[in-house]
């Protein structure tokens, strides 16, 4: 029987996950990207998802310590939960880029409705007099 309680606690762990992280998964793996606030929504929760990958590797460590898992268990936890971990922190930093990059595309296009052809006027009409006399009107104006 107590060879049994690591394995029942490896599937029950492996179940929260699985139940846990559906929704980043999804947020994830589905491609949809809406504006700006739902990049948003997304991205605090792979963060909340990652911290929570972060809390689950020290309650396995916690556990291994104290007995109640033993190491063969524990690292294939640790390794699992890891990879989780990082493949969230690395979503994390490319959404971060992707709305960076956003940012600068809205930034470019509202320069380009902002830039319009330059039109140069002139408003002088009077045609430039010669002689010594065309200095003197041309203060005088």
């Amino acid at each position: 029987m107590s060879g049994l309680a690591p394995l029942i606690a490896l599937l029950l762990l492996v179940a929260v996950a699985i139940f846990v992280s559906a929704p980043v998964r999804e947020l994830l793996f589905d491609g949809k990207s809406g504006g700006s606030g739902r990049s948003e929504d997304r991205l605090a929760a792979m963060e909340a998802e990652r911290a929570a990958r972060l809390r689950e590797l020290a309650d396995a460590e916690l556990d291994y310590r104290t007995g109640k898992l033993d190491k063969e268990v524990f690292e294939q936890l640790r390794d699992r939960i890891g990879r989780e971990a990082l493949a969230l922190a690395d979503a994390i930093e490319a959404a971060k880029l992707a709305d960076l990059q956003e940012g600068d595309r809205v930034g470019e296009e509202e320069d380009r409705e902002d830039d319009g052809p330059t039109v140069e006027v002139t408003l002088n009409h009077r045609p430039a007099a010669k002689g010594p006399a065309a200095g003197a009107d041309a203060e005088g104006a």
